[in-house]
């Protein structure tokens, strides 16, 4: 039921964008009477998603990256959807403007790793750029979120099994100012 939902979904918002109206008001009707309520969080999610990526993209282009708010949008919804998990924006671009100032460090140009995961005793390679984003919102959303809140990890940034993302004893400060920079570039923004 939920596939044939979406499906009339993506039907009646293909339909709205043409000059078919009555053929978008059939399908709206049908999907009223399957379900108005999911029809309306697929338009919140969508909302949400949007929101993320433009939050993401105003940081961003402060920067000269390569990382986007696509990128990050996609990572954060696809996390959303596996692991019911929300990684807050702010926390993700502050991730990375520390681990490699948003991919300029020589570790992320060289394995497509802006977060400076580690796979075993060194650092993780990836295909892309969008694959290491991808892969620490799947890291921070299975090992850290699962079991802590943002706030806990603000005090102590360790897995639920109790290891420590960094090794510097001053990353959770460290972390909490950078994130509060944007709080001051959203502002202006706007």
């Amino acid at each position: 039921m939920k596939k044939i939902t979406m499906l009339l979904l993506i039907i009646l918002l293909e339909s709205c964008s043409t000059t078919n109206r009555p053929l978008a008001n059939k399908f709206a009707s049908e999907l009223t009477s399957v379900s108005s309520m999911t029809i309306n969080k697929s338009f919140e999610k969508c909302d949400e998603y949007y929101a993320y990526m433009n939050m993401a993209d105003s940081i961003l282009s402060n920067y000269n990256t390569k990382m986007t708010g696509k990128m990050m949008a996609d990572a954060w919804h696809q996390t959303l959807e596996n692991y019911n998990i929300d990684v807050p924006v702010k926390l993700a671009l502050a991730q990375a403007h520390l681990e490699s100032g948003f991919c300029k460090s020589e570790l992320s140009r060289q394995k497509n790793n802006p977060y400076s995961i580690r796979s075993g005793r060194s650092y993780a390679s990836y295909k892309n750029i969008d694959d290491g984003v991808k892969a620490y919102y799947k890291l921070i959303a299975s090992k850290y979120l699962k079991c802590k809140s943002i706030d806990q990890l603000l005090k102590n940034f360790s897995t639920c099994e109790g290891y420590r993302y960094a090794g510097s004893r001053n990353y959770e400060i460290k972390l909490k100012n950078q994130m509060n920079k944007y709080d001051d570039l959203i502002v202006s923004v706007r």
